[in-house]
């Protein structure tokens, strides 16, 4: 700033030096007229002794455009090379902050410099402003890969790089805080239940993720008196997962093909189609059956959990009023002593459910029925496994219920 008030102080100081010479340097007083008189002692300025304007030479005309426009060009142009200089170090910082920000999310994801390298061919640029979105956002990601996947530059052996690219950036099923958006985030092992429609009736087995391929999947196939079953006559499998803490998921899966030594593997082709289904919404059972509980205090319990002595168990009998994936309603004829109040345990044994051990449930409410109690339950650490044996459990009291 200084520099510029300095360079335009020097300019106005040169102008108004030009133009005082200008009007002092033109007085006229006298010349070669031998007709002199008193007139000729009258001084003339140079406005006075000028030619007319149209016999001004150029020259003059061009110093009065430099004289005027110069001062005005001066300062306008020095504005535009600040505000130049103040963009660009604007975009340098917002370069640094983003190359920063890239840095730390593959840092922390501990991808390699292949990958990093193969990103930047992904994206189409290696500018961290463009770069930094795609590395933090799943959705945006998965857009870049559909994109390049339109490319000729993504070959066969580029296929295989994008699922590596994608275990590497954790936007797998594994991480719940990500969402299920197409079935190429599934990883080997995943349980599945998967469902067929065969002869106008629904056959429901269970079955895992052997392999995972960025144009493709395998699962296991169901088995059909102690041999694989084949599914290459169905044009579709419908599967469903449960991600723990988030919810159910389902999808249908197109059947590619099926392999006919080693694992058998039916060949499943990826889709974006995913139905999420929100695990609370999990459907009521109407159950009406007695079972018994072992009541548990919730000091005792957790005490239990870190490695303390067994704590004391109250035997009850209640009647199971509604059961579903989540939970369960009991109605009970008494309150034990101790009462039982929220947060306490039940232990109980699900019979016919395929469920090995007891299953435990924290009460979330108790309500008072006048003599009678109904205690709402919620189950404790039901994994994918367990969810989907509730239901098939679930599934089969319904059609009982029903065919009474």
């Amino acid at each position: 700033m200084a520099i510029f008030r300095s360079v335009l102080e020097r300019v106005l100081q040169g102008l108004a030096l030009i133009l005082g010479w200008g009007f002092l340097c033109g007085i006229d007083r006298g010349g070669s007229n031998p007709n002199f008189g008193l007139s000729d002692l009258e001084s003339k300025n140079m406005f006075q002794s000028m030619p007319p304007p149209s016999a001004w030479p150029l020259s003059f005309w061009i110093t009065l455009f430099i004289l005027i426009v110069g001062p005005v060009a001066t300062i306008y142009g020095l504005r535009y090379l600040k505000e130049k200089q103040e963009k660009a170090q604007m975009e340098k910082i917002a370069d640094e902050q983003a190359q920063l920000g890239v840095d730390t999310e593959l840092e922390d994801k501990k991808v390699e410099d292949t990958m990093r390298k193969f990103i930047a061919e992904v994206v189409g640029t290696d500018d961290p402003i463009e770069v930094l979105p795609v590395v933090k956002d799943p959705v945006l990601f998965e857009e870049k890969i559909e994109a390049y996947k339109a490319t000729p530059r993504c070959s066969a052996d580029k296929l295989a790089k994008i699922y590596a690219l994608r275990k590497s950036m954790q936007f797998t099923i594994n991480y719940p805080e990500i969402p299920f958006i197409k079935t190429q985030m599934l990883i080997p092992n995943i349980r599945l239940e998967c469902q067929l429609e065969h002869k106008n009736k629904m056959v429901n087995f269970m079955s895992s993720v052997l392999e995972v391929h960025e144009d493709r999947f395998l699962i296991k196939p169901p088995m059909v008196k102690k041999r694989p079953a084949n599914l290459k006559q169905f044009p579709t499998v419908t599967c469903k997962l449960t991600r723990e803490g988030d919810a159910d998921y389902e999808f249908k899966a197109p059947v590619i093909d099926q392999l006919l030594e080693g694992s058998n593997g039916v060949i499943l082709g990826h889709t974006p189609e995913i139905r999420k289904m929100v695990i609370r919404e999990s459907e009521r059972v109407p159950m009406e059956m007695t079972m018994d509980f072992n009541f548990i205090q919730q000091a005792a319990f957790e005490a239990e959990q870190v490695g303390g002595a067994a704590g004391p168990r109250v035997a009850l009998s209640g009647k199971v009023e509604d059961m579903s994936a989540g939970g369960m309603m009991i109605q009970i004829g008494s309150m034990p002593s101790p009462e039982i109040s929220t947060d306490d345990v039940m232990e109980f044994h699900l019979a016919r459910a395929n469920l090995r051990g007891m299953m435990l449930a924290n009460v979330v409410r108790v309500v008072d029925k006048g003599g009678l109690f109904n205690l709402h339950l919620r189950f404790r650490n039901v994994d994918q496994l367990m969810r989907i044996k509730l239901n098939q459990y679930l599934h089969r009291a319904k059609k009982s219920k029903q065919a009474a």
